[in-house]
């Protein structure tokens, strides 16, 4: 059945660390069928396309923003993954892990006209916000310290939960994080995290960005440019 280039799209993009074993996410491929499994429905309804995005390197998010088929249809763009505080570190067409540098993505999802959510769930994305809000994105979900790999898998798929089941931005949002406390109270750093240790950020200067974070509070942050408040 051909689809419909005039619906809603949801971009779902997931990149791992394939060269070190002990910085693999075992729980990023559970992230990205609970998310496809959530918003199936929604789908199926036609109120939305779900695209869905493995392995992702930086040519498969431009690709995909300047896709005539997706230009100005995607609505929110969602990265599971590796970050830090100024980069998503993506796969390289060779498995290995890519840079991709905040500044330039902000600007690309900034050319996007229906963009109405970001949401990077990664380590320590909150540094990367403001530039989000500055290209007129105008609501962004980020971290502010290191994040556990299963929490950020819950926390994900109830969020969007939340959204398939018609509950606003905030409503979803503030649901995701009644059920994370509900499971994990207040440990937020229980297991492997989506930290990164790549050159440029060493884990001492990471860690103490970190530091200087309330680890003790829920991780994620929805932001929203002024503005911008009554976006659904």
């Amino acid at each position: 059945m051909e689809k419909n280039n005039n619906i809603p799209c949801l971009f779902l993009a997931f990149a791992n660390d394939n060269e070190n074993s002990d910085r693999y996410l075992r729980n990023l491929s559970a992230e990205t069928k609970k998310l496809q499994h959530v918003l199936m429905p929604a789908q199926q309804a036609g109120l939305c396309e779900i695209l869905v995005q493995e392995n992702t390197s930086l040519d498969d998010i431009f690709q995909v923003f300047q896709d005539p088929k997706y230009q100005d249809r995607v609505v929110l763009f969602h990265y599971g993954g590796h970050a830090n505080t100024y980069q998503l570190l993506l796969e390289s067409t060779s498995g290995q892990v890519e840079a991709a540098h905040a500044e330039g993505l902000a600007t690309l999802l900034g050319t996007q006209s229906n963009l109405k959510l970001v949401f990077l769930n990664g380590c320590a994305t909150a540094p990367q916000v403001q530039g989000l809000l500055d290209a007129q994105v105008p609501s962004v979900i980020a971290t502010n310290h290191l994040i556990d790999d299963e929490m950020a898998t819950q926390f994900a798929s109830r969020f969007y939960t939340g959204l398939a089941n018609g509950a606003n931005l905030q409503l979803a949002y503030t649901q995701a994080k009644a059920d994370v406390v509900a499971r994990y109270g207040g440990q937020t750093r229980i297991g492997p995290v989506k930290g990164d240790s790549s050159p440029g950020k060493t884990i001492h200067e990471l860690n103490n960005f970190d530091a200087v974070m309330d680890t003790h509070a829920l991780p994620w942050q929805l932001y929203i440019k002024p503005g911008a408040e009554h976006v659904p």
